[in-house]
């Protein structure tokens, strides 16, 4: 008797690991279809599949869900509703999910701010991994936001992030580096964090290499290393990396003088936005405006 009773505990196990693995792959299979949508911009379609399946709680489809209701993409946009299917997704351990959540608290959106709750999510979801996440902690903890001040341990959410890749930590650490906070100042180390992320295509960090060769820190002087980086940026639109170009080609500093570029680069600046009142008495003084743009 009681070996039938094994068998059948047996047989109605095995039913439900058969259950569980078949709804677990009609669960990917309509996220397979759900992403293709979104993926070719096909929003209203994505929206009813994606719906079917966060309803069934898979958590990837509630987060997805939440940011297409964060950016109104095939529905109405609605932030309190983009809350609600992030944290259905975070408390399920979704680290993307838990990024966002952390975001929505941070800056009142969809939601009363708390910048302390924010904290909360973003840790969870950095110590998952989340680079995004882990640069976002270390910003907190540079600027005080939702947690004490503490830049030693801003840089190490800095570094973590940093060495997966994320350009915007990268910068960020160069800069603690490079300032000495949170770590000991090491011209060396900054510029290699700096050219990591300036080789990534960030626009501050290549500006920051300019003025690192331009002046010999933490490498040997190479002025016109530091034109080219300056370039780099400049054609990015970074307004610092603008006037430093114009200065370049006004004083032929790692290139030849050439004032028509230096008009050219310092009108740029100033049509950016730039405020410094060096630039308007550096095209004043010398003339920039009477070469053709």
């Amino acid at each position: 008797m009681a070996n039938k009773y094994f068998i059948l505990f047996l047989f109605i196990f095995a039913l439900g690991i058969i259950s569980i693995q078949c709804k677990n792959k009609a669960l990917q299979n309509i996220e397979t279809e759900y992403t293709a949508l979104i993926n070719a911009g096909k929003y209203d379609e994505s929206v009813i599949l994606l719906r079917k399946a966060a309803e069934q709680g898979n958590a990837k489809a509630q987060c997805d869900l939440g940011i297409i209701y964060s950016k109104g993409e095939g529905v109405l946009q609605d932030k309190t509703e983009a809350v609600k299917w992030f944290r259905k997704a975070a408390e399920q351990g979704g680290q993307e999910a838990q990024y966002n959540l952390g975001n929505t608290y941070l800056y009142g959106d969809g939601i009363s701010q708390d910048k302390a709750e924010a904290i909360s999510w973003f840790r969870k979801s950095a110590e998952q991994g989340d680079a995004a996440a882990q640069h976002n902690l270390g910003v907190c903890y540079r600027e005080g936001e939702g947690v004490s001040q503490n830049k030693g341990e801003a840089a190490n959410w800095f570094r973590k992030a940093a060495e997966q890749g994320n350009i915007s930590s990268q910068t960020c650490l160069g800069y603690a580096y490079y300032n000495g906070e949170g770590v000991l100042q090491d011209k060396i180390e900054a510029l290699s964090w700096f050219r990591k992320s300036a080789d990534q295509g960030d626009p501050k960090s290549q500006n920051n290499l300019g003025i690192m060769f331009q002046n010999g820190e933490g490498v040997l002087q190479d002025k016109t290393e530091a034109l080219n980086w300056f370039r780099k940026s400049a054609e990015q639109g970074n307004v610092t990396a603008q006037f430093s170009l114009a200065q370049c080609y006004l004083l032929g500093v790692g290139t030849t003088i050439d004032k028509s570029k230096a008009a050219f680069w310092a009108k740029k600046a100033y049509d950016s936005g730039n405020t410094d009142v060096r630039l308007k008495a550096f095209w004043e003084r010398n003339g920039l405006w009477k070469y053709k743009q």
